[in-house]
């Protein structure tokens, strides 16, 4: 679905926005106004993240998140296309003078889907499903995701079929196929008595 609507961008700084949003789980746009290359660290696969909406709380002002395999790529490719001496990989032009929400619903469409509820939020959500699905600890992923636990488990960790797949997987039964030859047969109804 994800790559859908990446394929739908009109350009890398486009698919830089959406991939830190979904794969990093930066907030959008306020964590990527300002984010510089100064703040990758290639060697150790880390980025430190800014955030104006935590800023106001010690120790929140800043978090580090791990630059995974579905971020790398694009830093890599806008960090060979930026030229000499800039300074902030997503445009700023890009972040304050567009509508972003209307931009991806359009980008959203015409890759064929329906848009979902609160787009940005969701991409970030979906980040924070991903990393506690991997087994990453609860309070690592919201240190990551930059809130605390109870956030995480009110606002962001989402219950998915493939969760229920997975617990159900191993469990065999037979009854299905009683199930569906008890369907076929005619449903017969005992007469209703009233009391007198």
């Amino acid at each position: 679905m994800m790559q859908a609507v990446l394929e739908e961008c009109a350009s890398d700084q486009w698919r830089c926005i959406l991939i830190l949003c979904r794969y990093a789980g930066l907030r959008c746009p306020s964590e990527l106004i300002g984010l510089t290359w100064g703040d990758v660290n290639w060697e150790r696969k880390l980025l430190t993240v800014r955030s104006p909406k935590t800023a106001g709380y010690e120790g929140h002002e800043v978090r580090i998140v791990p630059i995974t395999k579905e971020v790398m790529p694009i830093l890599e490719t806008l960090y060979h296309k930026a030229e000499t001496g800039s300074v902030e990989i997503i445009d700023r032009q890009l972040n304050t003078g567009s509508n972003l929400r209307t931009n991806l619903k359009r980008m959203i469409l015409r890759a064929g889907m329906k848009p979902w509820p609160r787009l940005f939020q969701n991409l970030r959500s979906s980040r924070a499903t991903q990393w506690l699905d991997e087994a990453y600890p609860h309070h690592v992923v919201a240190d990551w995701m930059g809130h605390s636990e109870q956030v995480l488990s009110k606002h962001y960790a989402q219950v998915l079929d493939t969760h229920l797949e997975r617990a159900t997987g191993s469990a065999k039964s037979d009854a299905v196929d009683v199930q569906k030859q008890r369907s076929t047969r005619p449903l017969r109804f005992a007469p209703v008595r009233t009391a007198h």
